[in-house]
């Protein structure tokens, strides 16, 4: 009886030690904010995606980096996707404002990005951003065609700057 709680706590003691374990491992990846947001496979032109910045990022004094994701299917026929990136602090005053071409396709002709299924992701280096100032983030496509077939979800990834392992330019 006494041999079955000694192994009981230890069991109970290693599920302990690899839940903290796992969590200073997330703790340290320097990923502060990632979240995406489904279009359904198809993106219209007309349709901003808004992301609002946790407001636990906003304190402290260095930059973020900012990165776009996207999520898109073998359907989608562009070899790029041009985004306007906006910031937003407080009420509507812009703080960021750029245009960003993804490449879908490499210089050999492969799609960028992971694939699991039929779906592939990328991610792409936008610019740095104060703590301070972007509390919004706004993304809308800018390409040609008002509506994109192909694209199933965007998002943003905030990061505190340096920890990344992508380089940032």
């Amino acid at each position: 009886m006494r041999r079955e709680r000694g192994v009981a706590s230890l069991k109970k003691l290693n599920s302990l030690l690899l839940l903290l374990a796992t969590m200073l491992l997330l703790s340290c990846g320097g990923y502060n904010q990632h979240c995406y947001q489904s279009v359904g496979g198809e993106w219209a032109q007309g349709c901003p995606l808004a992301f609002v910045q946790d407001s636990a990022l906003c304190r402290g004094s260095d930059s973020l980096a900012l990165y776009v994701g996207v999520r898109y299917s073998a359907a989608y026929e562009y070899k790029n996707l041009c985004l306007q990136v906006t910031g937003y602090a407080g009420g509507d005053s812009v703080v960021l404002c750029d245009t960003v071409c993804c490449d879908i396709y490499d210089n050999t002709g492969r799609r960028n990005g992971s694939t699991a299924g039929s779906l592939y992701q990328a991610e792409y280096y936008v610019a740095p951003v104060a703590r301070q100032n972007a509390h919004t983030i706004r993304l809308q496509h800018i390409m040609q065609d008002s509506l994109l077939k192909g694209v199933y979800d965007v998002g943003i990834k905030l990061v505190s700057r340096g920890r990344h392992r992508c380089a940032e330019k």
